[in-house]
């Protein structure tokens, strides 16, 4: 017996319930807490932001059909030889730059580009997999789109919560 599909509705609304408590204790932080490096030295929390921004703009971008890798600022060239974690660097390196305003504005876009381009989704287009949204990449590993879409959102921000408090717990 299978899982009962998700709507686009339901996409968002789970996005939305899952977006709402890493929002509160982001929104109840210091310019301070935001822009202090971690205790390694390295990322701020406001680097987590506009990492997390780039990937969901990736996102938006496929869902739209146009070139996820240059949406997020790396090539497909540089991807297809990195890892990973070299791609987050190369992400990071992008937007250091970034002022805290610029960050979160940047954080606050992606979310919005994301969910304008769901608009323009069916609901059986949540279950097509990566190369029906970008087939000329020819990557693809037989998932339904909707897993990616829940993993740059849903799944991200819940990964970053440990490292935000990380950085959080080190700065008192």
């Amino acid at each position: 017996m299978s899982e009962p599909r998700c709507t686009r509705a339901q996409l968002v609304a789970t996005m939305t319930e899952s977006r709402d408590p890493f929002m509160a204790l982001i929104d109840g932080l210091t310019e301070g807490q935001l822009t202090t490096p971690g205790p390694d030295g390295g990322w701020s929390i406001k680097d987590h932001l506009a990492h997390m921004a780039m990937w969901e703009i990736g996102v938006a971008a496929l869902l739209r059909r146009e070139h996820r890798w240059e949406a997020m600022g790396v090539s497909q060239e540089f991807v297809d030889v990195s890892t990973e974690e070299e791609i987050n660097a190369a992400i990071e390196a992008n937007h250091k730059h970034l002022s805290l305003a610029e960050a979160r504005e940047l954080f606050d876009f992606a979310h919005r580009d994301l969910l304008a381009s769901l608009e323009d989704i069916s609901d059986d287009e949540l279950y097509q997999t990566y190369s029906y949204f970008q087939p000329w990449e020819g990557s693809d590993n037989g998932q339904p789109v909707i897993n990616r879409i829940l993993n740059n959102t849903r799944g991200h921000w819940e990964d970053h919560i440990p490292w935000i408090q990380v950085i959080l717990d080190s700065q008192k």
